[in-house]
């Protein structure tokens, strides 16, 4: 730390002390007048009291802000810090300040089809206010396509990188993936074709393709946090960068959505300076709330402040995108920067719009929880496979795009229990039911043993009950998961199972929907299993051989068949079920019961099985 003091009163601490890195925070402690008005900034070395670049004020309007932040441009040179006199401007103290440059590397894929989504990995200073993003190679350093702030990447906690997904354009050409600081000054790039062939043009002329246009709906649009424009040479308030404010105003507010007041000025305000109208939100996404007003006459800018803006957001045309915002319910200011003239308004003015923000995303786990046997089935009546029922399931699942084509996000997975039943008899894994010490599940029980199948029964497993089928994040419109449940009784053979096994990959490709339906592996000549008294049939589901539980005459066939059963779950089916209310027979939300139950004498199974969705970390 160097501290400097001048004779008017004013000393300054500057931490790191004399050099740090561009677009990075320093502190400084000072004392001095803490008169109305008064101000550290950075300036560029030599210059006048009226030019600035970062600044903070030394009060909030009520109390002293000691120490302060500031934050440091993008561009590496000799700078200053200062403390300024509000009124009359006054350099009152400056310490001698060196920033120096910083470089990001940034890693893409070489080539990409247009339109198409890819993954970017980057390193850099990773401060607010600076992006990645992908424009026609040789474009301006503030031009933009699809991009994201760094801040909102994935961080890797080992390599010290971030990733994030953009997407291409949708005109072949040459382009670049760059980071941005500040919104201002790229300090990382590298080459990016799109288009399966790309035309080469010389090194240093211009793209043979029109610079890329603003992102789709599904991606963050709008402009880029920017950096506010550099202070005109008359004297008026701070123009700011970073995470500080372009505010001109001759009060102090304490109301103003998150931007504050600057040092008093001596520009007289427009005739009649006004606040935009028709201030509107609109949600667009998980976090991403688009902001729009009607444009001013006369604006050089518009200020927003509230969540997700930092201490104030630039914006150079009437609209601005914001991502991260949590959910509830905000308040979001913005105010007419008049060039020249600032902001010129107090915030009693500037126009609000208060908008709920809700979560269209979350992680849920889906569980088997466990069955009820209201009648037993017709089982090996010498139980030579162990007492009464012995029981496993077997869960096919796939998740698919909700709606469009449906494309297949993860390929059919099949979740399989162990057996559950007497663990006299060879081959039962888990020790299930009431009729020995050792298990047999018959009419009454209830699997795993509790008093209400529906309710939860200690920590969800991978191989018995509660049974874990899927878990993972959903997001609102955009994936759906399926599952395809079967309860077997087991009797030693597998192959009826084995044959599901070979069919269940089928489920990814069905039709379904938001709700429950049933689907058939075959049609109404081909059923799948056929169990029947009739000795035709014997070969097809006879004693010794694992069945489903829960056959039926859903073929109008005289024979007993097994019709698949499909579940799909969004996450808006998901949130209604965990906010509905106790079904009837005591079934609490999230709760979805299945009952299998089989009318033929030579069958005759009843059980009820649970399903739950919960919400998980």
């Amino acid at each position: 730390m160097v501290p400097v003091a001048f004779a008017q009163g004013a000393v300054i601490e500057v931490t790191p002390s004399g050099r740090a890195a561009a677009g990075s925070t320093v502190t400084v402690k000072w004392s001095g007048p803490n008169g109305p008005g008064d101000y550290i900034t950075v300036a560029r070395k030599g210059a006048g009291p009226f030019e600035y670049l970062g600044y903070r004020q030394t009060s909030d309007g009520r109390t002293a802000v000691n120490p302060v932040s500031i934050v440091l441009p993008p561009e590496p040179g000799a700078y200053e810090i200062r403390y300024l006199l509000g009124n009359p401007r006054t350099v009152l103290a400056v310490v001698p300040y060196e920033v120096t440059a910083v470089a990001a590397t940034i890693e893409g894929p070489a080539s990409i089809a247009p339109g198409a989504r890819f993954e970017i990995v980057w390193s850099g200073p990773n401060n607010g206010g600076d992006w990645v993003t992908i424009v026609a190679a040789g474009a301006p350093p503030r031009a933009y396509g699809s991009y994201v702030e760094v801040r909102a990447g994935t961080a890797d906690d080992k390599t010290g990188r971030r990733s994030a997904t953009l997407r291409a354009p949708a005109e072949p050409g040459r382009y670049e993936l760059r980071y941005v600081q500040q919104g201002r000054l790229v300090i990382g790039t590298r080459p990016i074709d799109v288009g399966a062939e790309v035309a080469r043009t010389p090194e240093g002329s211009a793209p043979a393709t029109p610079a890329p246009q603003p992102p789709q709906p599904a991606q963050v649009v709008g402009p880029p946090p920017q950096a506010a424009p550099q202070a005109p040479s008359t004297p008026q308030g701070p123009v700011a960068f970073g995470n500080n404010r372009v505010v001109n105003t001759s009060k102090p507010s304490t109301d103003g959505g998150g931007l504050t007041t600057s040092p008093n000025t001596t520009i007289a305000p427009p005739t009649n300076p006004v606040d935009p109208a028709n201030f509107t939100a609109e949600q667009r996404g998980d976090g991403v709330v688009h902001l729009r007003w009607n444009t001013v006459a006369g604006a050089g800018s518009y200020m927003v402040g509230g969540p997700a803006t930092g201490t104030g957001r630039t914006a150079s045309t009437n609209f601005l995108a914001l991502t991260g915002v949590p959910p509830g319910t905000h308040t979001w200011t913005v105010a007419t920067v008049y060039a020249p003239g600032g902001i010129m308004t107090t915030a009693d003015k500037w126009s609000k719009v208060t908008f709920t923000v809700k979560a269209m995303s979350g992680r849920y786990r889906i569980v088997l929880n466990g069955f009820k046997v209201n009648q037993e089935t017709y089982d090996d009546q010498l139980n030579f496979d162990g007492q009464h029922d012995e029981v496993y399931a077997s869960v096919a699942v796939a998740v698919t795009e909700e709606y469009g084509a449906r494309k297949v996000l993860m390929p059919t997975q099949i979740v399989k229990s162990a057996v559950h039943g007497d663990l006299g008899k060879g081959g039962i894994q888990v020790r299930a039911g009431s009729i020995l010490p050792t298990g047999g599940i018959a009419t009454g029980d209830i699997v795993p043993n509790m008093t209400n199948p529906a309710l939860p029964a200690g920590p969800a497993s991978a191989n018995t009950f509660p049974l874990v089928l899927w878990e993972g994040p959903l997001a609102d419109d955009k994936e759906m998961v399926a599952i395809m449940p079967v309860l077997w009784e087991w009797d030693g053979n597998s192959e009826l199972y084995d044959e599901w096994a070979r069919t269940a990959s089928r489920l990814q490709t069905r039709a379904a929907g938001p709700s429950m339906r049933l689907f058939t592996f075959g049609n109404a000549g081909e059923p799948r299993v056929k169990c029947s008294a009739l000795a035709a049939n014997v070969n097809t589901c006879r004693p010794g051989v694992d069945r489903p539980i829960g056959l039926g005459n859903c073929y109008s066939l005289d024979v007993d068949t097994w019709c698949d059963i499909s579940i799909t779950f969004t996450r808006k089916s998901i949130e209604q079920a965990l906010s509905s209310p106790y079904q009837a027979g005591g079934i609490p939300p999230g709760v979805i019961h299945v009952q299998l139950k089989e009318s033929r004498w030579d069958t005759r199974a009843n059980y009820d099985v649970y399903f739950r969705v919960e919400r998980v970390p």
